[in-house]
């Protein structure tokens, strides 16, 4: 199975307009498929710009506050300007851009549900409220945090602390080449208090920034769909940016059959790969399909018109290359089959 690194880099996530981060570390265990551990790296990685956080954000939002108000707010009589401000942390500045703020009624109606009457996203918001009882809820990704205030008739400010950070995930393959980023995806994990794994992000794509509240994360990241595998437990901090790289050893391999080495691909085949241990990891039919394998040792079967055929072959950490299984590579004492 795969052996990887995990080389983490932890910075700053905000500042005002401009980002400024400072390099910090994280802690993390990391380990293959397996479960047998890994070695890691921890670096320091410099200043993030406004511009690289928007455009890593898996939904953008504007940097200037947009408010939505329920027109039933609009005949509620004298309003008490709330202003609001969300920090990711004790000792971070108030965040400027990627909140989702809402407001609902405090009173629940006859369905038992608390009533939506103000949405906003950007940074800071100031919002128009009758006095009266109010639940605030404040997100960033999947990070988020609720609190009941009370509004009177004088202006009112409320800072709610989400207590999160910010999660950036990439890999690299082989001699650190970069992977097709569409054939790479990471899933995040955390655990509930009766210690099972709950998902809180699935199909997460390179570079993207998921806001996350603080804590210990387990991060699996696939290269392909087979078995080609990472797994690190990552501690993301309040008000920090992590980055994670996780390492893949995979290949991407193109299983032919042919009669001759370098000759034309064989429709109509099944095909199936084994493990060294004799486990399947792959079937598929067609004359030449492509997968992604884990480091190590494989035999490729195929079935070509009831004749079944075996080569056995290895893979390297980031080497592409095709595997072809010859006609000469029938299993023997079965008997033949002729076409028609």
């Amino acid at each position: 199975m795969a052996t990887a690194f995990i080389r983490i880099w932890v910075t700053s996530l905000i500042a005002i307009l401009a980002l400024a981060l400072a390099p910090q570390s994280a802690t993390a265990q990391s380990r293959d498929a397996n479960g047998a551990p890994l070695d890691l790296f921890t670096l320091g990685k410099g200043d993030l710009a406004l511009p690289e956080l928007r455009q890593s954000l898996t939904a953008p939002l504007p940097l200037v506050p947009q408010v939505n108000i329920h027109p039933s707010l609009a005949d509620t009589g004298a309003q008490t300007n709330v202003y609001l401000e969300a920090r990711l942390g004790e000792e971070t500045p108030p965040m400027t851009y990627g909140i989702e703020w809402r407001i609902f009624d405090a009173s629940p109606d006859d369905n038992g549900d608390h009533p939506l009457l103000v949405s906003a996203v950007g940074g800071r918001a100031n919002v128009p409220l009758p006095a009266g009882d109010y639940l605030v809820h404040a997100a960033f990704g999947r990070a988020s945090v609720t609190k009941r205030i009370r509004i009177g008739t004088q202006a009112h400010s409320e800072f709610l602390n989400l207590n999160a950070g910010g999660l950036r995930l990439s890999s690299v393959v082989g001699d650190d080449r970069a992977p097709d980023t569409e054939k790479v995806s990471f899933e995040i994990s955390s655990e509930t208090d009766d210690g099972e794994k709950e998902v809180v992000a699935r199909g997460v794509r390179t570079g993207r920034v998921v806001g996350l509240n603080a804590g210990v994360y387990h991060v699996v990241s696939r290269y392909g769909d087979v078995n080609a595998i990472v797994r690190a437990d990552i501690e993301v901090p309040a008000g920090k940016l992590t980055d994670v790289l996780m390492r893949h050893t995979g290949a991407e391999v193109t299983l032919k059959l042919v009669e001759y080495s370098g000759g034309e691909a064989l429709a109509n085949t099944n095909w199936s790969v084994l493990t060294s241990g004799g486990d399947t990891v792959h079937e598929s039919v067609g004359a030449f399909p492509r997968i992604i394998l884990a480091e190590g040792s494989y035999t490729a079967v195929a079935q070509h018109k009831s004749t079944i055929y075996t080569r056995d072959f290895k893979t390297s950490p980031g080497i592409n290359h095709d595997v072809e299984v010859r006609l000469t590579d029938k299993i023997n004492n079965q008997p033949e089959t002729t076409g028609r």
